[in-house]
C-alpha cells in the first residue's frame, strides 16, 4: 500500500493479512487472494476467480539456494524431482487448474 501513488477513483483500499482475506469477502468488493488461503477457505482458483496470474508471472516461487551450493548433489536431486511428470501430474490432479508450475 505504501507504493500507491495515485487514486483518481478515490477507491477505499484496506489493508489486511493474507489469511484474513477469505473471511473478509462478504464485506468487500474486490480482493486479491493468494492460492493456499482461497483453497484453505473452500474456493477452486482456477475455478471461482475473476482473474489468476499466469505462469510466467514475475512473482512465481522459485527453489533459491546459498551461493556456493547450486551444484550440491542433494539440492540438484530435489529441483529434478520437482520438475518430474509426478509433480506434474499430482499438481494437476490435486489443484483443480488453480496451481501453475512456473517451469
Amino acid at each position: 500500500m505504501l507504493d500507491i501513488v495515485s487514486n483518481p477513483q478515490g477507491l477505499r483500499i484496506v489493508e489486511l493479512d493474507a489469511a484474513q482475506i477469505p473471511r473478509a469477502l462478504d464485506d468487500v468488493d474486490l480482493a486479491f487472494i493468494n492460492t493456499n488461503y482461497a483453497m484453505a477457505a473452500g474456493y477452486i482458483p482456477g475455478r471461482d476467480a475473476v482473474f489468476m496470474e499466469k505462469a510466467d508471472s514475475p512473482w512465481v516461487n522459485i527453489i533459491a539456494v546459498k551461493a556456493g551450493r547450486e551444484k550440491d548433489p542433494a539440492l540438484l536431486d530435489l529441483v529434478e524431482a520437482y520438475h518430474s511428470k509426478a509433480v506434474i501430474d499430482y499438481v494437476a490432479q490435486h489443484y483443480e487448474g488453480s496451481l501453475f508450475l512456473g517451469f
